[in-house]
């Protein structure tokens, strides 16, 4: 009797251990627990010249000292000062918690940009569909960008698709919720630079010519809010213009600059940027006139391939329009090319590991044969080619 009762209970607490695993709520959080699980994982076989970077600046702040007029050598710091105040929050923490090494360190930048990953996946799930979000989450190129690479780009598009959001939702304040997250986006790193005037033209039912004034205009102040405190003289003024405003990337192996050479064997520069602009402004503002609703997911792609200048770090930077256009053989072939780039090939990210373990400099001119990042861009702007076509066609 007694061995009975003990199987009715036993069997009563599986059942409700099940019931918890199947609960639509808890299958949520156990998917995003799993993807935060996979990047963190991926951040402890190794780091770049980008945690190393990270790490030298997250000390600045606590020293009292400007992350522009101290610029860490030979690394620099292209971004917005928002991140840095972030980097010194988790030197803090880290410090807090005991732990001093820079693995430690890479760990914990995972674990905010892990987040930041799981949050634009909750949003996509409540505003597109689960089949998004999921696939968002587990795609490669942003469990090896968050989890190895520690990059900031999701950050700023966090906030960029949660003020995009906020555009289309009857809200007595969405200009003003909006206009602070695109200046926080702003804030982390200048992604919506271009998408600026874009706001003009937004075809939405909530905003009113002076709502969009509104918008902008918070937008340009909140971003300066954060800026201006580290613009403390002329000196750092030009450090800033110089290491921010003026910083080339990796110009080599970009798309449209390649293409370039077959016409001028140097590219002039400002034609580059001509061509890098008009051309994600000319498709941004044919979707935002005629289908607002996908003008940021369109930009997002329109931003990368048109680049000028591309790094391993800006595939990610689109993932949000990967996941909501699945549909697109483009999309698909995207994410296999560059997730196996940034496995095999990429020098800033896993593929540095192997091309050390294969040890094979046969082996590794194929690779670098085979991968280039101009291939990537050009599966993104057949999408957006595409999407045009298509909506042109309606």
């Amino acid at each position: 009797m007694a061995n009975k009762r003990y199987s009715k209970i036993n069997s009563m607490s599986s059942f409700n251990y099940f019931e918890f695993i199947i609960s639509k709520n808890n299958q949520w959080i156990i998917l995003c627990l799993i993807s935060i699980t996979v990047r963190l994982l991926v951040s402890q076989i190794g780091y770049n010249a980008d945690i190393e970077a990270f790490y030298l600046i997250g000390d600045l702040l606590l020293n009292n000292l400007n992350v522009y007029e101290h610029v860490p050598e030979p690394y620099g710091y292209p971004y917005l000062p928002l991140w840095s105040i972030i980097l010194s929050f988790i030197k803090v923490v880290q410090k807090f918690l005991g732990f001093n090494s820079i693995q430690s360190f890479h760990f914990l930048c995972c674990l905010v940009l892990s987040i930041a990953d799981i949050f634009i996946g909750t949003i996509l799930k409540s505003r597109i569909n689960k089949k998004a979000a999921i696939i968002f989450l587990f795609n490669p190129i942003g469990i090896l960008l968050t989890g190895y690479h520690s990059q900031i780009d999701n950050l700023a598009v966090l906030f960029a698709f949660i003020g995009y959001n906020y555009l289309f939702r009857e809200s007595r304040y969405n200009e003003i919720l909006s206009g602070l997250m695109f200046g926080i986006s702003l804030s982390i790193k200048h992604i919506l630079i271009i998408f600026i005037p874009v706001l003009f033209i937004t075809t939405s039912n909530y905003l009113n010519k002076k709502n969009r004034i509104v918008l902008i205009l918070l937008m340009i102040a909140t971003s300066l809010l954060i800026t201006l405190p580290f613009i403390k003289d002329f000196d750092i003024f030009q450090s800033f213009v110089n290491n921010v405003i003026f910083y080339q990337g990796a110009a080599s192996g970009a798309l449209i600059k390649e293409c370039m050479k077959f016409i001028f064997v140097e590219p002039p520069d400002l034609l580059l940027k001509f061509i890098f602009a008009s051309s994600v402004l000319i498709f941004t503002s044919l979707f935002t006139y005629f289908d607002s609703r996908k003008s940021l997911y369109i930009y997002l792609a329109s931003i990368v391939g048109f680049s000028i200048g591309i790094s391993e770090q800006y595939f990610a930077i689109p993932l949000i329009t990967v996941a909501i256009f699945w549909e697109y053989i483009e999309l698909k072939l995207y994410t296999i090319y560059v997730s196996m780039f940034l496995l095999f090939d990429s020098q800033a990210n896993i593929g540095e590991h192997f091309e050390s373990f294969i040890n094979n400099p046969y082996l590794e001119s194929i690779l670098d044969s085979f991968f280039r990042a101009a291939f990537g861009q050009l599966l993104l702007i057949i999408f957006v080619l595409r999407k045009s076509y298509k909506l042109i066609l309606k």
